[in-house]
């Protein structure tokens, strides 16, 4: 089975860079030339649902930074030359961009952490300094005092004898202030490396609202110098949840995060024409096809979501439903064309629904997918609704569909084995054949497409 939301890794990051798979590229360029315009310390908020591609957004942006610094290597010369190529396309000539050295941090990676601080330099250190690295066995509080030796300037054998069974962050705050600390460190790591420090902090919104809060905090206390600029890729309004849960329900959550936050901005829309392309989704010749985009827009689906919806709708039966004719089996036809997309789609949306829907219980689903889609039902349904002596369809496409959920869902063939829907004919069996095909354990099918 084919996935189709794949994993930020750095070549991902550059092909999708490179085929502007989301058709957010000028967005990226546009970005950087807003981190290149700073020149005192930043906090940007990068608003966006979950799902939505944020992560794609920062690690590429942060691609872009990395290649026009001519101070560090953090990727190989092609893939620099690769990132430049797609660069000069969009502006015709290179950037002129200051030196910035940059730094991804995962921070639900790290929320189990007792301080954020020194995971968070650690980072900075790690990301930042090239021939920093840990030999293989080497225990966590080796690990730490190559932090602290950064830090502080002192020798590692110092450190090591000085720090056994100690507190490492209370023994640094004693040798002197942190803040004052942070900025020596930053002096120290910058002038060879770059003129600014940009870190890219990601997935805060999905912490433990504890450490959350203390990150927020530290960050605002610590790390105020001018040369840095943070970018929080985050889920606003979960981020603000956390925060009520914190503090408590009746906490003003959005007051609060705007002493942390300069500058909040709404992640560019993706083009989803470009996403639907790329997945093998936009082939408007099938009717198929053309209700799975509706499905994605009806419920407003992330790219997370439309990569997991789109992967079960393509499983289910997709060469089935591309090659519909008119068969025996014309229920089965008008299922495969449009009931199936619309009840996955409808299943990842809301369960409970979904639920009452294959029950019987309620068919909204289907009849609200049919509101706004008008145009699109009806073009389906011309084909299986007969026409009067006018040459008018004998019933609204509504109530076909009404008539057809009834059949299927709700009828309990009790004095029955078939209801004849005009020139279509339903039998008990459809009801079980429809809910195996949805959920892709049918013969229909096709785990290696």
């Amino acid at each position: 089975m084919k996935f189709f939301d794949i994993p930020a890794t750095v070549e991902n990051v550059l092909a999708a860079f490179e085929e502007n798979v989301l058709g957010r590229n000028p967005d990226i360029m546009a970005f950087v030339s807003l981190l290149n315009s700073f020149d005192s310390s930043v906090s940007i908020a990068l608003d966006a649902s979950w799902g939505a591609g944020k992560t794609f957004f920062v690690k590429q942006t942060k691609l872009v930074l990395d290649c026009f610094n001519p101070n560090i290597k953090v990727i190989d010369t092609s893939a620099s030359d690769r990132v430049k190529k797609v660069v000069k396309t969009l502006s015709k000539t290179e950037p002129e961009l200051q030196p910035f050295v940059t730094v991804y941090y995962d921070a639900w990676i790290n929320d189990n952490d007792a301080d954020p601080i020194l995971s968070l330099v650690y980072s900075i250190l790690k990301c930042a300094d090239s021939d920093f690295s840990f030999t293989d066995g080497q225990d966590i509080l080796s690990a730490v005092t190559n932090i602290a030796d950064a830090l502080s300037g002192m020798p590692i054998t110092t450190v090591l004898s000085s720090l056994k069974g100690k507190d490492l962050l209370e023994s640094i705050r004693n040798k002197k202030a942190f803040d004052t600390l942070v900025t020596e460190f930053l002096s120290s790591l910058l002038p060879e490396r770059g003129e600014r420090l940009v870190v890219f902090v990601d997935e805060l919104d999905r912490c433990n609202p504890d450490y959350a809060v203390k990150f927020l905090e530290r960050i605002k206390h610590y790390f105020c110098d001018e040369r840095i600029t943070f970018v929080f890729s985050v889920n606003m309004g979960e981020l603000q949840h956390s925060i009520q849960h914190h503090y408590g329900n009746n906490f003003d959550a959005c007051r609060y995060l705007d002493r942390f936050f300069d500058l909040r901005l709404d992640l560019p829309p993706a083009n989803y024409n470009k996403y639907f392309d790329t997945i093998g989704l936009n082939h408007d010749r099938y009717f198929y096809d053309q209700v799975c985009q509706a499905v994605v827009n009806t419920y407003n689906f992330s790219l997370r979501e439309t990569a997991k919806f789109f992967r079960l709708a393509k499983t289910a039966a997709y060469e089935s439903a591309r090659s519909v004719g008119y068969s025996f089996d014309r229920a089965n036809d008008l299922f495969l064309q449009y009931i199936l997309p619309v009840m996955i789609g409808g299943k990842l949306n809301n369960h409970a629904k979904y639920t009452a829907f294959i029950n019987g219980f309620d068919g909204s689903m289907l009849f609200d997918f049919h509101e706004k889609n008008i145009e699109l039902v009806n073009r389906i349904c011309s084909r299986y609704i007969p026409e009067d002596a006018n040459r008018n369809p004998v019933v609204t496409s509504l109530e076909f569909i009404e008539q057809f959920y009834d059949a299927v869902f709700v009828e309990q063939y009790t004095n029955k084995h078939i209801v004849e829907l005009y020139e279509m004919d339903i039998y008990k069996e459809h009801r079980s054949r429809f809910i195996r095909i949805s959920n892709a354990l049918s013969g229909l099918a096709d785990y290696e497409i």
